[in-house]
């Protein structure tokens, strides 16, 4: 399956719970988006080497950026629903879904 071979571990959509794990959770915002949003996290220490991914929902990959601590541009996308994943050594460590209009 395209782009399932990046992780080093198993990554499935259906059953995950989006938007906390047991490391800590991240806030979204503003969700729905019209063209940007900004990450905050609690409890969860995220390097600056660490991975932003946007997928849509059918699991592709839109963009993989680096985290920057900086608002997230996606005027880009098309309306609906994506999912917003922290990625960090190859590990998903939180993902949240976002609403585009």
């Amino acid at each position: 399956i395209s782009g399932c071979s990046y992780f080093t571990e198993p990554y499935f959509w259906g059953n995950l719970s989006l938007g906390s794990n047991e490391n800590g959770t991240f806030k979204l915002y503003p969700n729905p988006s019209t063209g940007h949003f900004w990450l905050e996290f609690e409890n969860l220490d995220i390097p600056s080497h660490s991975e932003i991914i946007i997928s849509d929902y059918s699991g592709k990959q839109i963009s993989r950026q680096l985290y920057s601590g900086e608002g997230y541009n996606v005027e880009h996308l098309s309306p609906g629903l994506y999912v917003i994943s922290i990625v960090l050594d190859k590990k998903m460590i939180a993902q949240k879904k976002l609403i585009v209009n």
